[in-house]
């Protein structure tokens, strides 16, 4: 082997190393941060549809999971204080959640129909030590499901007609519950059922 063909296999090796060192440069590299947070556009579309003004502080709060649903915004507009409103909210999602689930699981159909894209902020998964998995099996998770909406629909069918068909547009999203930063008609009803069912719910 002469010098020259040695020379030559060094710099074919060193070349070789160094393109590995490229193309690792570019698998590991830093992922540059987004220009705009991508929840801005949505929680500057809540604001006006809030009727409040677009700003940091606003955005932070209409970012709570409570405004991010017609009948969220409608319960944090009709209530007195947050006490009220976060009670609410959580009684309205434990109804809603057992009726959505009865849909899915008893009914084996969808509460709502697939026939337009809604548009969601996005979310960050993450898992907690406090996190349970659910090992339930298919059969356990139908009773419950049905068990839970049966306990529900026992509340919600000893209330009033109206006071229920209330509830009902809040559940299917059937009449507009919030305009600017106020109640509708239907909106106010709806609260005032959940009042009532607050009430219910209580004593039982």
């Amino acid at each position: 082997m002469t010098k020259a063909q040695t020379k030559a296999q060094r710099r074919k090796r060193k070349g070789t190393k160094r393109d590995h060192e490229e193309v690792m440069e570019v698998v590991h590299a830093t992922p540059a941060k987004p220009v705009e947070d991508p929840r801005i556009v949505v929680l500057s579309a809540r604001c006006r549809q809030m009727g409040k003004e677009d700003t940091k502080a606003n955005r932070s709060i209409l970012s709570l999971q409570i405004m991010g649903d017609p009948s969220g915004m409608a319960i944090a507009c009709g209530t007195r204080d947050d006490t009220e409103a976060a009670k609410l909210w959580q009684l309205f999602r434990r109804y809603d959640g057992a009726h959505d689930a009865h849909h899915r699981r008893i009914i084996g159909r969808p509460r709502f129909p697939n026939v337009a894209k809604l548009e969601y902020l996005p979310e960050r998964f993450e898992t907690r030590e406090d996190d349970q998995t659910d090992t339930r099996t298919p059969d356990e998770k139908d009773r419950d499901a049905s068990n839970r909406w049966h306990r529900c629909s026992w509340h919600l069918y000893r209330m009033a007609r109206h006071e229920r068909e209330a509830i009902m547009d809040g559940m299917f999203l059937r009449a507009p519950l919030t305009k600017g930063a106020k109640c509708t008609t239907a909106g106010i009803a709806f609260v005032h059922a959940l009042r009532v069912l607050q009430d219910m719910d209580d004593r039982d």
